[in-house]
């Protein structure tokens, strides 16, 4: 028998084998929260910042891949486009500026 954790798991492996950018989103996501909510043992602001360049990326990717229908006189071809919008590129922006701050803190807990 199945559980709902399991089921929910195998469809999330489903949807990041052919969408890795969802799975990058996901992940992000639940490492923000969980240093929001709980904390972790290394730098707060450094996990955070990875966790939001992560989140961040991964939204901008779902934001801006669509796919484009070329048809032809014997043939249809479906390829993948991009089309960026406004909030797309808010979010490649915001996930910039969340790697600048994660390299800036490394340094400043290296040096």
């Amino acid at each position: 028998m199945e559980t709902l954790l399991g089921k929910a798991l195998s469809d999330m492996a489903n949807i990041v084998s052919t969408r890795w950018y969802a799975g990058c989103g996901a992940a992000g996501l639940i490492i923000v929260v969980w240093t929001l909510l709980k904390g972790s043992a290394q730098d707060d602001l450094l996990v955070a910042f990875l966790g939001g360049a992560m989140m961040s990326l991964g939204a901008g990717e779902s934001q801006s891949r669509t796919f484009q229908q070329s048809i032809g006189p014997n043939f249809t071809v479906t390829r993948p486009v991009r089309q960026f919008g406004l909030l797309s590129i808010a979010l490649y922006l915001l996930a910039g500026l969340c790697a600048l701050a994660a390299l800036g803190r490394a340094i400043y807990l290296i040096a």
